[in-house]
């Protein structure tokens, strides 16, 4: 852990851009821009629901805990500009997850902060980070390096967002371009599944932040596109995700065997929703003297949300779904699924009757991103989903989730249901569970009475009948043995 007195490394306080800033970029189509960044304001403003007030009464534990919550977002001397955008996307008051992790990185130190999905985690660190910049400047080469060919054209970014999927990456993007607008500070998305050319040449541009997957960032610098040698910040976002995901190898290179400043010359920001001991290790290997704050309990679900679990038949689940979605007709309602086949069937079969999309991995990009567009705005008010979009996604006013298939994790039930009861919002979550998921009845039971939700009568018997099955084979599926991790379906 650390200390936060006198010697953290960096001061953050002053307004003034920095000496060595080079401010004269100016967009190419600024009315285009405009548009673009106010479509973005509206679509995407940050709505606090009736329960804030509680939702900000969460428990924190900071340790050391030796940090004075931020009462406000202007506690660090915020630029006028950035403050201007803040407030224009609807920011009020800190979350709990703002109010600790800002002072922290505005002193200068590492960190590792576990909290609950739709906490306002972007936001905690992209706030100081464009304050940095404001203050210190962008980065530059090193006079000797100057006159290289080598990085005559290349992005050097002063900040590195990594995070495990295309759709988590292009929000956060989209929160940095409100941040930054009207502003010199530039951030550029880089993804897999569309051609390098387009991102390389946004790349060219001038990239202050580098919002980015591992895989396509790896080929990118391979391709010396971007150094990162300017580099002051490098944040882990969803950092549990990218490891289930496979990411841990593209991650060690990135932050070893590449000009990544050393870890006493850089901030390292770690954020995930639970810390088990691969998690640890990351933090162990990539952040220094770091403070470690948890939200809540690690792993748990708002409590604004309320929790359903109705026992189905298998073949009676597709009318018991058609029951759920006629209910508050207009209500954004999104239902998650294992299988991106069982994505389809869905779709053709609700496609008639409902304004409904699929989102799932055999789409294309722009097919995900068209469908994840028209359900923000409200044009389509059903999105049948595998779990591509069950972590990270922000999408605001998710009045009901309704997981028709049960995942392979509990972690993943609690990630899926956190889409909706975001920013002290009520939501509402119902499972259909199915004889097939009795394995995991003792799980849920235990998620179900830590949260006071209501337990249906059959499911201790549900819970009994699995350890008895498990007790008589002599080993199951229950508790440890669902492992992490998805299969190709997604």
């Amino acid at each position: 852990m650390t200390d936060s007195g006198e010697g953290s490394r960096r001061s953050f306080y002053g307004k003034g851009f920095g000496r060595q800033s080079n401010f004269a970029r100016k967009p190419v189509n600024q009315e285009r821009e405009d548009n673009e960044i106010a479509d973005l304001f509206q679509k995407t403003r940050i709505n606090a629901g009736i329960n804030f007030a509680e939702y900000a009464k969460i428990p924190v534990r900071c340790v050391p805990n030796n940090i004075v919550p931020a009462a406000s977002f202007t506690a660090f001397g915020m630029p006028d500009s950035l403050r201007s955008n803040v407030e224009r996307a609807g920011y009020q008051q800190p979350t709990p997850i703002q109010q600790y992790s800002q002072p922290i990185i505005f002193k200068g130190n590492d960190l590792m902060a576990c909290a609950q999905t739709g906490s306002g985690k972007t936001a905690a660190f992209l706030m100081p980070i464009i304050s940095d910049i404001f203050e210190k400047g962008k980065g530059c080469l090193p006079i000797h390096m100057r006159g290289d060919p080598t990085y005559a054209s290349a992005a050097l970014p002063v900040a590195l967002v990594l995070g495990p999927t295309r759709e988590l990456v292009s929000q956060i993007h989209d929160e940095a371009r409100k941040f930054c607008y009207k502003t010199e500070v530039r951030s550029v998305v880089c993804y897999g599944g569309v051609e390098k050319s387009a991102q390389e040449h946004e790349l060219r541009k001038g990239a202050d932040i580098v919002v980015a997957t591992p895989g396509r960032l790896w080929d990118l610098f391979s391709m010396r596109t971007l150094r990162f040698m300017c580099i002051r910040f490098v944040v882990l976002d969803e950092a549990d995700r990218m490891l289930d995901l496979g990411f841990d190898k593209q991650i060690e290179q990135i932050m070893e065997d590449t000009d990544m400043p050393r870890t006493a010359d850089r901030q390292t920001l770690m954020f995930s929703a639970t810390f088990p001991s691969m998690i640890q290790t990351l933090a162990k290997n990539y952040l220094g003297n770091y403070y470690f704050v948890t939200v809540g309990r690690v792993g748990q679900t708002t409590e604004g949300i309320t929790q359903r679990v109705e026992l189905v038949e298998p073949e009676n689940k597709f009318r018991v779904l058609n029951q759920l979605l006629r209910k508050d007709v207009g209500a954004l309602k999104l239902v998650f699924v294992e299988t991106k086949r069982t994505a389809e069937q869905l779709l053709d079969g609700l496609y008639d009757v409902f304004n409904v999309d699929a989102l799932h991995g055999d789409r294309s990009q722009a097919e995900r991103e068209h469908a994840l567009k028209m359900f923000r705005n409200g044009e389509i008010n059903i999105l049948v989903a595998t779990d591509v979009a069950s972590r990270g996604l922000d999408i605001p006013n998710v009045e009901h989730v309704i997981q028709y298939d049960l995942p392979k994790s509990m972690d993943d039930y609690i990630h899926r249901i956190g889409r909706t009861g975001r920013a002290g919002n009520i939501g509402l979550a119902t499972a259909l569970f199915s004889p097939s998921d009795c394995p995991m009845a003792s799980e849920l039971l235990q998620i179900l009475k830590e949260h006071h939700q209501s337990i249906p009568e059959w499911l201790p018997d549900m819970t009994l009948q699995a350890m008895q099955r498990k007790s008589a084979r002599g080993k199951g599926r229950s508790g440890k043995s669902f492992q992490r991790g998805r299969n190709s379906s997604y």
